[in-house]
Order: structure tokens, then sequence, then C-alpha cells
């Protein structure tokens, strides 16, 4: 188990053999004569966790100037949509436009339904497609 953790923290990456040396950005090289996989902490900080429905949802309304306080829910229920994901985000619509209500409720803002819908709708697409280029992400891993 302990060894498995360790592992996670280091990205396997493929490097391309050049002029007798296999290099990679976080300095490590070795002789070679073909390619050279190597385990790379580097990379593996700086992986991108994908943002999900939730995270989405918090940029679309922030670009309306709407962002978490100290004394909402936000946060937490856009965590909660990230650890559904995109699909039961879907199946639990109704739920996150009543969370919307309520909380511009709580705020004084006005509600409009279907403009919640559209919002709940374009942050599980952005997920969608984060989640499909992350797949088809460029960076060749072994």
């Amino acid at each position: 188990m302990a060894e498995s953790q360790a592992l996670n923290s280091y990205s396997k990456i493929r490097l391309e053999c050049a002029n007798g040396v296999a290099a990679c950005e976080c300095g490590f090289s070795v002789p070679c004569r073909s390619i050279v996989v190597h385990l790379c902490k580097k990379f593996a900080a700086q992986k991108k966790i994908p943002c999900g429905p939730g995270c989405h949802m918090k940029r679309i309304l922030s670009r309306f100037g709407i962002a978490p306080t100290g004394s909402c829910k936000c946060d937490g229920r856009a965590a909660q949509m990230d650890a559904w994901g995109p699909d039961e985000c879907v199946r639990r619509k109704s739920e996150i436009v009543g969370w919307l209500r309520d909380e511009s409720s709580a705020r004084g803002l006005p509600f409009v339904e279907f403009i919640a819908s559209r919002i709940i709708d374009r942050a599980i697409r952005a997920a969608r497609e984060e989640q499909k280029a992350k797949s088809n992400e460029a960076h060749v891993q072994v």
C-alpha cells in the first residue's frame, strides 16, 4: 500500500533519445541508445486536476460578480458537484437549481430558473469538455 502511494507521487514519462542523451525538463538526464522511461516527480506535481462541474459553475458565476462569501455553502456545494461528476449533476439538476435559488434569495438577488438551468448545463458541458481534453493530452505518458 505505501509503495503504491509513493509511486502515485511520480508520473511515468517517455523520453526520446537525442544525441545519445535522454533529458527531462526536471533536470534528469541519462546516456541512452533508445527511448527511456522516467519516473518524474516534477510532472506529477504539475498534473492539472480537471475542473469539475462545480468548479466551472463557480467560474461562470464569477463572471457576473457572484463569488463565494464566508457565510455561504458555495464552496462545499461546488466540491460536491465536482465529486459527483457531470453525469450525477445531470441527474441532480433540480437539486442544484434549488441551491442556486436558495442562495440568490439569501443574497437578495433576482432568480430566473431558466438562466440557472442554463448555467448548470454550461458548467456540466465545460467539465465534460475538459475531461475529454485531459484524456487526449499531448504529453506522452507510458
